[in-house]
């Protein structure tokens, strides 16, 4: 039999009736309220079309919970979204506002607040970690770090962070090795500030220096000492407050020294391509002679400028330049040209106070900064003046190739032809072109003037074979005053007697060090060398 519906029950049933019809309204226009605790809302995507609906200016969301994650575009004015959940996180990306939504009060209506207009930037837009479910019983994964599904699989708004950004790429860094710890001290600061800081560095050419000085030979710029790294701006001056970095007291005849410039340059001012000048004393490819530093008590040996250029991480040098007396030699252009160089500049002859002018180096390039290695090479060799006798620039190229293999053919003949030519060899070295060290010799004048004394088919032809590597290598080659007339850009060691070849000018052994030498291992030069000194 039918029963008529109490008072209480009739109210109920009005309750329910209206929230069905509330739930209805907001199902129609698209947006869904979050819902009272242990009501959950149907799990639904928002379609294209209801996110076109909405006019206002679009920004990126990501709604994450334990049951949805979904990246959506919608309208700035538009910020509920369906959850499974009664907790929401959302992020809107062109804002940079992270903003958390609380659960829902069951008692009041749960308004949603949208983005600022101009809200504050801030450099972490992470999303705020849920909290743990309510009485549902349900957990909604906060007590877990969020692992990629979670995070949309990499497509949150919420971008990581990045480090600084990296330095824009000049088409040259030029690099100078800067061994002041000796007598020369007193030159360091005037060549920063007069030559490398006259031009300094630009767009396309950064200018860099290692300076070492010692503490005894001159008080200028605050009398500093230690090591220090200059990036070389125009009208710069060498005073500690203008040094990069300050290393303090180190070894530039370390080889680990030299790596850890040449890596610092290239890492933070990187370039197409790369010169390295070296400022010092120097002495051919002998140990113990070159990059002289005195508070250490050492020098900087072939062997060493090896590992110190190959080293990891290094990258190739373009162009290696000598400011230092008698490093133009055969002997040292095969080391650079393992360590991958395609070109050396130097002299020689001793230099004397005017050699590399590093402002017109700087200049020539600033000029033309697409210059290419054989180009720079002769910018920079063509520069010293003054009272420099000899300078010029050598590829190490295919060319460099040619002429190694060229003097190794010459050796073999020369020391073939020693039974019958000895004294035609010591007649010609009378005349052979000669330099500070008696026994480094024009490589081009010692060809030719074995090539006109001795009248044998196959030394005048590997002689005449040198000559013409030798004028295809050398890319310039200046001289002044008839004294070096016949200088044509590379030396070779040609000693003639024992006590010459033997002769050892430090503690350690000349003749076996040379033997070490990348151009003895390459060549039959050693060997010849050793048969005529007999």
């Amino acid at each position: 039999m039918g029963v008529s519906p109490s008072g209480r029950s009739v109210r109920r049933f009005a309750v329910i009736f209206g929230f069905v019809l509330g739930l209805g309204a907001v199902a129609a226009a698209g947006v869904w309220v979050l819902s009272p605790a242990g009501v959950a809302p149907p799990e639904e995507a928002l379609s294209p079309a209801e996110v076109a609906s909405v006019p206002g200016p679009a920004c990126t969301r990501e709604v994450s919970s334990a049951q949805t994650t979904r990246k959506i575009e919608t309208p700035a004015s538009s910020v509920a979204t369906r959850s499974s959940q009664a907790r929401t996180t959302e992020v809107v990306a062109d804002g940079l506002a992270s903003v958390a939504v609380p659960a829902a009060d069951t008692s009041q209506p749960v308004a949603v607040i949208p983005p600022p207009a101009d809200p504050a930037p801030t450099t972490d837009p992470t999303p705020a970690v849920d909290e743990p479910a309510g009485d549902d019983g349900l957990d909604d994964g906060a007590d877990e770090p969020a692992g990629p599904e979670e995070l949309g699989g990499g497509s949150s708004s919420a971008a990581a962070k990045k480090g600084p950004p990296a330095p824009p790429i000049a088409q040259w860094t030029v690099m100078v090795y800067i061994g002041g710890d000796n007598d020369l001290e007193r030159s360091v600061v005037p060549d920063i500030e007069t030559e490398l800081c006259v031009p300094g560095s630009s767009a396309d050419v950064n200018v860099v220096c290692l300076a070492d000085r010692h503490p005894g030979y001159d008080k200028s710029a605050g009398d500093w000492a230690t090591t220090k790294l200059f990036y070389c701006t125009e009208g710069m001056t060498a005073t500690p407050e203008n040094a990069v970095a300050d290393w303090g007291e180190r070894n530039t005849a370390d080889p680990q020294t030299l790596t850890d410039f040449v890596l610092w340059a290239q890492s933070a001012y990187p370039a197409e391509h790369y010169a390295i000048f070296f400022w010092d004393h120097g002495w051919m490819w002998r140990p113990g002679k070159t990059l002289r530093d005195d508070t250490s008590a050492d020098a900087l040996d072939e062997d060493e400028f090896l590992a110190a250029m190959t080293a990891e991480g290094v990258a190739p040098v373009d162009v290696a330049g000598w400011d230092m007396c008698e490093r133009q030699t055969i002997e040292v252009a095969a080391t650079w040209a393992e360590i991958g160089a395609a070109a050396v500049v130097g002299s020689e002859e001793d230099e004397w106070w005017e050699g590399v002018q590093y402002d017109l180096v700087v200049a020539a390039l600033q000029a033309d900064p697409g210059m290419s290695a054989d180009e720079m090479a002769v910018a920079a060799a063509s520069t010293p003046g003054g009272d420099n006798r000899t300078y010029s620039a050598l590829a190490l190229d295919a060319r460099w190739d040619d002429l190694v293999d060229a003097v190794d053919a010459f050796a073999w003949a020369l020391e073939a032809g020693l039974p019958l030519y000895r004294s035609y060899y010591d007649d010609a070295a009378k005349r052979i072109q000669d330099y500070g060290d008696r026994d480094n010799r024009d490589l081009y004048d010692l060809a030719h003037e074995i090539g006109l004394v001795v009248d044998d088919p196959v030394i005048g032809a590997t002689a005449q074979g040198v000559m013409d590597a030798v004028d295809e290598a050398v890319l310039y080659s200046m001289y002044r005053s008839e004294r070096y007339r016949d200088s044509h850009g590379v030396s070779i060691w040609w000693p003639r007697t024992y006590d010459a070849l033997t002769y050892t000018p430090n503690d350690t052994d000349n003749w076996a060090f040379y033997q070490t030498l990348e151009f003895a291992k390459a060549t039959h030069w050693d060997e010849f060398l050793a048969a005529f000194a007999q």
